[in-house]
């Protein structure tokens, strides 16, 4: 079974909990929550795209 990037990301934010203290936690939410709108922006233009082709 292939590692996701969730199961990843949780081994990954498990670890930190252990060893960081909490404001590094913060910067990697931050981090996390960058590049998730990045991706979500990408995919909504892909999305308007497509339907405005498909409307046309």
């Amino acid at each position: 079974m292939k590692p996701t990037p969730a199961v990843f990301s949780a081994r990954f934010a498990s670890d930190w909990i252990h060893v960081s203290p909490a404001p590094k936690w913060l910067e990697v939410i931050k981090m996390y929550g960058r590049f998730w709108i990045f991706v979500s922006a990408i995919i909504w233009k892909i999305a308007s795209r497509c339907l405005i082709l498909f409307l046309w």
